[in-house]
């Protein structure tokens, strides 16, 4: 158990931090800005929210039908989120009610959108370039974090493990250069998750690097950005809830403008969702 002092005293209030920033345009502009504050003292990732600086930060809903269906009953799915950060990283605390989750494909790349995950949608420098596979893959980037924790041993083969196993691991998957989902990239070192279960509830902890649109997928000399007062980032979150084995919604932080059809091609709905976040 953490210390519930460990942060005490740590927000910089006196200085907005970094804004996230989702805006979409149809008829008119609509843009959800969350204001997240710099803590001096990082929160431990254990999914145990009792930093002080957890308490001041303020939350925001996880409410949005970004597939344009109708939102499921508070029951099967309540989202919410808040975020601090510090110099080097950003840290997101997430609640989650799910009466059910499914994740029955081994290999984290394997249909990985079909599963209970959730989505963050992060463009550094806040441009209306949108996210794709290819040569713009690291414009934004679109982490697919499991639900379900994987044994770490095992990448390509993981089995299930609870969620407190030390050999947990929740998979962070994105398209990369090459357009093949078959060989979307592992970005397990770009996240540090933990997640704790209390029957319905899941409570996330999330460590986050920040990477520019610079990113070298081949390289292993990419360094995060410095964070800085005043930063403004693209930002949201989608919450994919499966209960029968593929994806029946997409609940998000930002409102979707035009209903997508359940039959489009993973790119042009990857895509539409890019834009979302950062036009």
């Amino acid at each position: 158990m953490k210390n519930f002092r460990n942060c005490l005293n740590s927000l910089s209030f006196k200085l907005i931090a970094i804004v996230f920033l989702a805006t979409f345009y149809s008829l008119s502009a609509f843009a959800i800005n969350y204001k997240a504050y710099r803590t001096d003292k990082a929160p431990i990732i254990d999914g145990v929210s009792d930093e002080y600086c957890w308490s001041r930060a303020q939350w925001a809903l996880i409410n949005q039908p970004f597939d344009g269906l109708a939102l499921p009953d508070s029951s099967d799915f309540y989202g919410r989120y808040k975020a601090v950060w510090t110099s080097s990283r950003v840290y997101i605390l997430m609640e989650v009610t799910d009466n059910k989750l499914v994740d029955n494909r081994i290999n984290p790349s394997d249909n990985y959108w079909e599963d209970d995950l959730t989505e963050f949608f992060i463009d550094e420098d806040h441009t209306a370039q949108g996210h794709e596979c290819s040569a713009d893959a690291f414009k934004a980037f679109a982490y697919h974090i499991a639900t379900v924790a994987r044994d770490k041993n095992n990448y390509a083969n993981g089995s299930i493990v609870s969620l407190d196993s030390p050999d947990a691991i929740h998979h962070v998957i994105d398209l990369g250069s090459d357009c093949n989902t078959g060989k979307a990239l592992n970005l397990d070192d770009h996240v540090k998750v933990k997640i704790v279960k209390i029957g319905n509830k899941y409570t996330w902890e999330l460590e986050f690097k920040i990477y520019d649109k610079n990113y070298n997928q081949n390289s292993l000399a990419n360094t995060p950005v410095t964070l800085t007062a005043n930063k403004v980032m693209g930002f949201a979150i989608a919450y994919c809830d499966d209960d029968n084995g593929k994806r029946e919604n997409m609940i998000g932080t930002v409102p979707q403008p035009q209903r997508l059809q359940r039959k489009l091609s993973l790119l042009q709905v990857y895509q539409r969702i890019r834009n979302l976040v950062t036009e």
